[in-house]
């Protein structure tokens, strides 16, 4: 095997390895399902409780206006039956106003009752989407912190890899470094691919016998006259 060979098949060696690194960070974990979790729950914590506290507010009006209701039945009920009323036209009159001011204290006690459940089932739903979302938080920092840890060990093996590279290039001929650089995102990463019973080991197309003769000759490196690939005899 002659030295420009050993060299580009080093090159390769480094090159499988710092791809496997980078596939390696890319598929650890990083929590990305439980933040979009929590930004979700967060969204919809925040979005009950704005409707908790219109509720409330029309909960609170609605009980300022029956207080205001009941205190003005109080008033004529007082008032009719304190003996100072003695005009039967009069009284009649008070005790009708007083029908009508029941009527609307049902209609405001119909009007609030519904209130009252619905701010109890968004109390509900809000103290679960608090639970769900510290869950969701505690999952997403821990699963950050293994990430970093993880994903720090690998970038720390691919600065090493890197550098590695750096010197496996630089033992090798421009011409040649050249060409394996325009080859390799073309073919995936095998550049440099032995021969196996005729056929470029690579691609495995048939390769020509006039390429097959000049192979056992070191001299110079041969490509596959199909995907580029350098070849080699390991024979």
């Amino acid at each position: 095997m002659n030295e420009s060979l050993k060299h580009l098949l080093d090159l390769q060696e480094v090159d499988l390895r710092i791809a496997e690194k980078t596939r390696a960070i890319a598929a650890i974990d990083n929590g990305a399902r439980f933040k979009t979790l929590l930004h979700t729950v967060q969204q919809q914590l925040v979005s009950n409780q704005a409707a908790l506290q219109e509720i409330e507010r029309q909960i609170r009006d609605g009980e300022m206006e029956l207080k205001t209701i009941e205190s003005k039945i109080k008033s004529l009920e007082d008032k009719a039956y304190s003996g100072k009323v003695t005009n039967v036209k009069e009284l009649s009159g008070i005790e009708q106003e007083i029908a009508m001011f029941q009527r609307n204290k049902g209609k405001q006690e119909e009007r609030i009752l519904p209130l009252y459940d619905a701010a109890e089932a968004l109390r509900t739903e809000i103290e679960a989407a608090r639970r769900m979302a510290e869950a969701a938080s505690k999952k997403v920092d821990a699963i950050g912190a293994k990430f970093e840890q993880q994903s720090a060990e690998l970038r720390t093996e691919l600065a090493g890899l890197e550098k590695r590279r750096g010197k496996a290039a630089q033992r090798i001929e421009p011409r040649l470094l050249q060409r394996y650089e325009a080859v390799k995102p073309k073919v995936g990463g095998l550049v440099v691919v032995p021969v196996k019973d005729g056929r470029c080991g690579g691609c495995n197309m048939a390769l020509s016998s006039f390429l097959l003769r000049e192979l056992p000759d070191e001299s110079r490196m041969r490509t596959c006259e199909t995907c580029s690939r350098f070849i080699y005899s390991e024979e």
